[in-house]
């Protein structure tokens, strides 16, 4: 994608003004000057509902954006309809989108890519994973490098969630219900601890890690719905914290993608990644091991990546690289994995540890309490060691073991 000429005074169209778009309103309008550009139209549901910009730009209707000329749209909208049509029509006649919206990309990236490319117009993306953390713009400057492999904690309203189970022995549904309390996730916070939201930001770092164009459906996905005080109990014990973890490696013929919870050593980077916070491990050929982390969500720190953008869209910045075509996934490395049984009263011990050797596996770690049972077995596949749950009674948990 080539970016196009602006003229000194850019002319900046928003869609939506919620609590991310009302902060980027304000400091548009505060620091337009400095900027050399014009706030011209906010696209919001309710133009009567007062918002941090004067009634003579807002609008509820789309057409209307269209028409004040923008030179750069920012949008806000979040989910595919309408943002999708907006965007794609905006960049079908050459005008730059910024936004946020991990939906969008993870989903539509190819052909609002295809899009941009044919008008010459640009789309850029920072603030849809990590908000205030660069990490996209870290990928960037890694084009001449081989990235391997990217793993974070990018969602950190389930990180939130663990970190409080481990602090306080909270259940799942207290630190949830605490989490909801601060406002760290939505009304129904389905997306977050289903994984669903991790797996739309993972596809956007694969993209702009250059490991893939990967959507959602390409992203082995676990939530954190089964992890107990039990499962974060044991991890202690063991010098180890649960956390939920996005990964996407260059593996074989292709790249290899997941979402779900794993066991790290309190010793790693991602472990020390607290509460709300997100963090990202990147691993490169020349540039070695890099960690990234910070806050990854909120007004400030997403409108900090949003003005980023623009700044370098005005700038005239190079576009983000081409990505590889879609390629299968490659083959999976093997990993260790804790094996959780609860309420396994059917079975002995001795039992279970008869069931993991006859699908394969070796026991590395048992431990045996009133009604449960957890085993680190030595390094299989994922489906192995999936498989070899489904053969125990009970409650069975699988949890990766990240070294």
């Amino acid at each position: 994608m080539i970016s196009r000429a602006i003229q000194p005074r850019a002319r900046v169209a928003l869609l939506g003004c919620g609590n991310v778009g009302g902060e980027v309103a304000r400091r548009l309008t505060e620091d337009s000057a400095r900027l050399g550009l014009e706030l011209v139209r906010v696209l919001v549901r309710d133009p009567a509902r007062r918002r941090p910009v004067g009634p003579d730009l807002l609008t509820d209707r789309f057409d209307e954006v269209v028409a004040s000329a923008p030179d750069i749209v920012i949008e806000l909208l979040g989910g595919l309809a309408p943002a999708a049509e907006y965007v794609e029509s905006l960049l079908e006649i050459g005008v730059h989108v910024v936004t946020a919206n991990k939906t969008l990309v993870a989903h539509r990236a190819g052909a609002l890519a295809a899009a941009a490319e044919a008008s010459g117009a640009t789309l850029a993306y920072e603030a849809s994973v990590c908000a205030g953390v660069p990490v996209l713009a870290a990928l960037r400057q890694l084009e001449g490098d081989r990235v391997r492999a990217v793993r974070g904690i990018v969602n950190g309203s389930c990180n939130y969630i663990l970190c409080r189970m481990e602090e306080s022995g909270l259940t799942l549904g207290e630190a949830l219900r605490e989490a909801a309390g601060r406002g760290l996730v939505e009304p129904d916070p389905s997306a977050d601890i289903s994984g669903r939201d991790s797996a739309e930001k993972l596809c956007v770092l694969a993209r702009a890690a250059g490991l893939g164009d990967l959507t959602p459906a390409d992203v082995d996905r676990t939530g954190i719905e089964s992890i107990t005080p039990g499962d974060i109990r044991s991890a202690a014990r063991a010098s180890r914290v649960v956390r939920l973890l996005a990964e996407v490696e260059a593996a074989g013929d292709g790249p290899r993608a997941r979402v779900g919870p794993v066991l790290l050593p309190r010793t790693h980077p991602l472990a020390s990644v607290r509460r709300e916070e997100n963090g990202v491990f990147v691993e490169a050929d020349l540039a070695g091991e890099l960690f990234f982390r910070g806050r990854g969500a909120g007004p400030g720190p997403t409108a900090s990546a949003i003005l980023g953008d623009l700044v370098r869209i005005l700038g005239g910045a190079a576009p983000p690289r081409a990505v590889q075509p879609r390629r299968a996934c490659g083959p999976e490395v093997p990993r260790r994995h804790a094996i959780r049984v609860t309420a396994a009263t059917a079975m002995a011990p001795r039992g279970v540890l008869e069931t993991i050797r006859e699908s394969g596996l070796v026991a590395e770690e048992v431990e045996v309490s009133t009604n449960s049972a957890t085993v680190v077995a030595r390094a299989s596949t994922r489906g192995t060691a999936l498989a070899c749950a489904a053969a125990l009674p009970g409650e069975r948990l699988v949890l990766p073991i990240v070294e």
